[in-house]
């Protein structure tokens, strides 16, 4: 069977159909944890983090997520990194993230490079699979 990462992030079983169609590198944040370095991978049917196999080994999980499941896409705007400081306890910097609101009610949360094409990218893929793709 087909696997969807590579050689440093951890893997996740390919479906028979589904495609890659977008690959980010992101760091997820689980909620009141660390954020956990590694992939995200848009495909036809779900977004998959897979996070580096160091994170793995550490704890850091994998995280697959229907496509049809995501009912929103939102920007968070100027989130402070506590960790991010220096040695006066200055906040660290911010930075904008995508969240994701899904129809089970858990919500997930990723900082990457460009935020608003992430943001376009993800909901243009969710109106794709209305319907049934």
């Amino acid at each position: 069977m087909a696997t969807i990462g590579s050689w440093w992030v951890s893997s996740h079983e390919a479906r028979p159909d589904e495609e890659v169609l977008a690959s980010y590198h992101v760091n997820h944040v689980p909620t009141a944890s660390r954020p956990i370095g590694g992939k995200l991978y848009r495909t036809n049917e779900r977004l998959l983090f897979s996070p580096h196999l160091l994170d793995a080994w550490l704890g850091g999980e994998r995280v697959g997520i229907e496509l049809t499941g995501i009912e929103a896409v939102e920007k968070l705007e100027g989130v402070t990194d506590p960790d991010a400081g220096d040695e006066a306890n200055e906040p660290g910097a911010t930075t904008d993230r995508v969240h994701l609101i899904c129809g089970d009610d858990s919500t997930h949360t990723f900082i990457v490079d460009d935020v608003e094409a992430t943001l376009e990218e993800i909901r243009e893929a969710m109106g794709s699979t209305a319907g049934g793709a």
